[in-house]
């Protein structure tokens, strides 16, 4: 029998020279890929964007619950009661989801360093409206101070019903402002899409309020 090692025709010298080449290649080939899966595959990190966002946008949202539940305890107008409960269950349902990513994730649902610093920016602004700048905490956008909230609860009949809406109103324009730059600089798909319906969900809100407050401030 010939020894294959002794064939020093040619074709024979080829085969053996490119095959631990191409061997090599493949192997090269599939150490990336699998590498690449692993990395698709890790879950975000602590300081990651959709952390960032998943946390705060839970803090973000359990104001806008409480103001909600405040509206929907005091007043007496069906309309107000009708949004601050979608509102308020709309926005507990996404603290869930919100919460249940950090905890798959396996990350703290505490923030490590301060508000928004995932979005890499301190100059996240709402849109300016008469005396917001002083209801606003400047912890997150449109996030409220604890005396705006406290002031609610005082309030009652149409007085409370307007100053719901308004509060409501700059709350919601600072969560799409977050939103935004969740959609700029997340990475998980499941955030990305959460972001985007925070803000589809949030502007329509906003113009159905805004005609609630105008009707309500004509009165």
């Amino acid at each position: 029998m010939t020894d294959p090692s002794h064939d020093y025709s040619p074709a024979a010298i080829t085969s053996r020279r490119v095959l631990p080449g191409v061997l090599a290649i493949f192997l090269a080939v599939a150490i990336i890929v699998a590498a690449w899966l692993w990395w698709e595959n890790q879950p975000p990190g602590t300081d990651s964007a959709d952390a960032g966002f998943a946390r705060d946008m839970t803090g973000h949202h359990a104001q806008a619950v409480e103001m909600a539940l405040i509206a929907f305890e005091r007043t007496g107008d069906p309309a107000i009661r009708q949004i601050a409960y979608d509102i308020a269950t709309s926005q507990q349902a996404q603290i869930g989801m919100m919460t249940g990513w950090l905890n798959i994730w396996n990350l703290s649902t505490a923030r490590p360093g301060e508000p928004m610093e995932w979005a890499g920016a301190t100059d996240l602004t709402v849109p300016s409206r008469g005396g917001a700048g002083e209801l606003m905490s400047g912890l997150m956008p449109g996030h409220l101070t604890q005396d705006a909230i406290d002031q609610l609860r005082t309030l009652d009949g149409t007085a409370m019903d307007i100053e719901f809406l308004r509060l409501m109103i700059i709350h919601h324009e600072g969560g799409i402002v977050m939103a935004g730059a969740a959609i700029d600089r997340a990475n998980e798909d499941i955030v990305l899409d959460l972001a985007d319906a925070i803000s589809i969900a949030q502007t329509a809100e906003i113009a159905i309020m805004q005609d609630m407050l105008a009707e309500r401030e004509g009165i």
